[in-house]
């Protein structure tokens, strides 16, 4: 089958079944490939003039609380949220994430190609 005589409709489809393909490869390679996470009691880190500290959990308390008073509540959240999307990118959860972001646009590619209405060639002989 040459890629010529597909229809913009086919090609949505293989589109779609390509990206989720090589996205779930992809995942499952960096699931397998990544680091086990080793628990060091830190709670997160700080790099200070190119030096890396860990931060207890009671530092990591005090933080908040200084951005808090610094920034009220939406800046704590905000913080939160920030750690969270960034914590997304890395080892195994970045496994998961390019699961999820595969899935979702080989599924809007699926569905656009629903959306485009039948192929010529599918229509029934009348």
């Amino acid at each position: 089958m040459r890629l010529q005589h597909l229809t913009p409709r086919s090609r949505l489809y293989l589109a779609g079944a390509i990206i989720l393909a090589v996205g779930l490869i992809a995942a499952a390679l960096v699931y397998f490939l990544a680091a086990n996470p080793t628990d060091t009691g830190a709670a997160g880190y700080r790099i200070v003039g190119g030096n890396v500290y860990a931060l207890t959990l009671a530092e990591s308390t005090r933080e908040l609380q200084e951005v808090e008073r610094v920034g009220g509540k939406s800046a704590v959240l905000l913080l939160e949220f920030h750690r969270w999307f960034l914590s997304l990118w890395h080892g195994r959860r970045l496994a998961y994430t390019l699961a999820l972001l595969s899935a979702a646009v080989a599924l809007l590619c699926f569905y656009v190609a629903g959306l485009m209405g039948e192929d010529v060639g599918d229509r029934p002989a009348q």
